[in-house]
């Protein structure tokens, strides 16, 4: 199965890590399945629970506080629940590593996914891309070195490793590719000025690129937005070249 993660979920996803980073983090993840040839798994949302008690090697979610939260997005929500995400920091004594905990484990539910993003402090900035044997996301994202993997249960109880895929990540490496930014892993820098008539037109864009890939179960998207998502970040570094 494959599966995808939107754009806004792959930063909400790294940002929340990152927020704890020390402490691990815990969240539901909401989306669609599609019943494809492949099967496919789109996460549209993923949302940190804030009651979530947690330490360097543990979240424990809040046992009358988190159903408030479901039954919330129950009842608004127009996607799916489709499993929870936690985080991985890197401790002394423990490793950066995206691969479920025996104590992980007991607590993935049938056909959900658990989703894992593995974080330590970066020594050098790497691109983002995918590590195709393990098939999972890694790179930097500004100071941090980022792995995510994405976990499912068989018939047995054995967790298996799915694959993922993130088209906002090619965005995010042709934004330093064109020199917008100076470190890869970054789609701005801080100082970058972005007009917001423009920031809309990117945005539209990234979404006409991800629904392609998603739609299509490709690696790459088309030819055409590429160029217009490429254009469009031309013209917000030379903006902030002629400032």
């Amino acid at each position: 199965m494959l599966v995808y993660i939107s754009s806004d979920s792959f930063v909400s996803l790294v940002s929340s890590s990152a927020e704890s980073y020390r402490k691990e983090v815990g969240g539901l993840l909401f989306g669609d399945i599609f019943q494809t040839k492949n099967k496919k798994l789109i996460v549209h949302q993923a949302i940190p629970l804030l009651s979530a008690e947690q330490t360097k090697t543990s979240v424990t979610y809040h046992q009358i506080r988190t159903p408030r939260v479901t039954k919330m997005w129950d009842d608004l929500s127009t996607y799916w629940p489709i499993g929870e995400f936690h985080s991985h920091p890197e401790s002394k004594g423990n490793r950066h590593n995206p691969s479920p905990s025996d104590d992980d484990i007991k607590c993935i539910k049938d056909d959900n996914i658990e989703l894992i993003v593995s974080i330590r402090k970066s020594n050098r900035r790497k691109k983002l891309g995918y590590k195709r044997r393990e098939k999972r996301i890694a790179g930097s994202v500004r100071i941090y070195d980022i792995e995510m993997a994405c976990w499912q249960l068989d018939d047995a109880g054995t967790p298996r490793e799915l694959e993922l895929w993130c088209p906002f990540i090619d965005v995010i490496n042709w934004g330093y590719r064109i020199g917008l930014v100076g470190k890869p892993g970054s789609l701005f820098a801080k100082e970058t000025f972005v007009l917001a008539t423009t920031l809309r037109k990117l945005r539209k864009q990234i979404q006409s690129y991800e629904n392609y890939v998603i739609t299509n179960e490709t690696t790459s998207g088309s030819g055409k937005i590429k160029t217009r998502i490429k254009a469009i970040l031309k013209t917000i570094k030379s903006d902030n070249e002629d400032d």
